[in-house]
């Protein structure tokens, strides 16, 4: 069964999150489609879809995310911390994917800067990322 949700879906706090994710859960892979630059709002929505995504996915024993990347990956600092808060959390409680895959191409706007950072966020929480173009 194939299901879908995005970071539109999340009702909007005190400011409106800039960037947009959405996920398409498919068997045993979480597939996001992620258009940046991503505030700390929107890392909050984010977290919130994922306390839907986690949950069907641990079930599954061993599972995947694909994220692909498009026009920009640019966040602030504050949206990494959330977000690799979260990781950290995730990783903590077993709940973490077996792998994760980014995609973004030379067109997305700050890919070879937030690859590294990115990466850096992954690695502190303990967790296996790899960064494709």
């Amino acid at each position: 069964m194939v299901k879908k949700m995005s970071t539109s879906e999340v009702p909007e706090g005190r400011f409106r999150a800039h960037g947009l994710v959405e996920v398409t859960l498919a068997g045993n892979i979480a597939h996001y489609e992620a258009w940046g630059p991503f505030n700390e709002e929107l890392a909050i929505a984010f977290n919130k879809v994922q306390e839907h995504v986690i949950p069907e996915m641990v079930a599954l024993n061993r599972w995947g995310e694909l994220t692909i990347f498009h026009n920009s990956m640019l966040a602030s600092l504050n949206t990494l911390s959330h977000f690799t808060e979260a990781l950290k959390a995730r990783a903590a409680q077993g709940s973490a994917p077996s792998a994760t895959a980014y995609v973004a191409g030379p067109e997305v706007e700050g890919a070879e800067i937030m690859g590294a950072v990115i990466s850096k966020c992954y690695q502190d929480a303990g967790l296996l990322l790899r960064i494709f173009t």
